[in-house]
């Protein structure tokens, strides 16, 4: 009898562990989402302004104003409220600069209400950038 008590607990942790994990999963931090995952959204953000970032000229980079908190469809289908980029730009870090104002100015001036903060996403095709 111990065991079979033993047996039903251990089923219902693992059913309940298993509804913890699908519900957690539902929202997802900016951190937890891959850097090459937040430039398909820029890259997809791009195109709804009909820019698409491939066949911009070389030394270009792309800023986003990322949520703090992103829900597991966004990846898929969602698109950032506020993004700014640059090409054709002498250096690295004045490209990135320049992608990050206008990601700035995007925010302020069309008044977003979303809680969000531009970040680089991408230099030319790298996407593994540090604030």
């Amino acid at each position: 009898m111990n065991i079979i008590k033993i047996e039903k607990i251990y089923k219902y942790l693992l059913v309940c562990s298993v509804i913890f994990v699908f519900s957690t999963n539902a929202e997802l931090l900016a951190s937890e989402i891959s850097k090459n995952n937040l430039f398909k959204v820029f890259e997809r953000t791009m195109l709804k302004w009909n820019i698409d970032y491939n066949s911009l000229k070389k030394n270009k980079a792309g800023a986003a104003c990322v949520p703090k908190v992103i829900k597991d469809s966004f990846v898929d289908k969602g698109i950032f409220s506020a993004l700014g980029y640059s090409y054709n730009i002498e250096s690295k870090e004045f490209a990135i600069s320049t992608a990050l104002n206008g990601c700035n100015q995007m925010y302020k001036n069309n008044k977003i209400d979303e809680l969000c903060e531009c970040i680089p996403i991408v230099f030319n095709n790298i996407t593994n950038l540090e604030k």
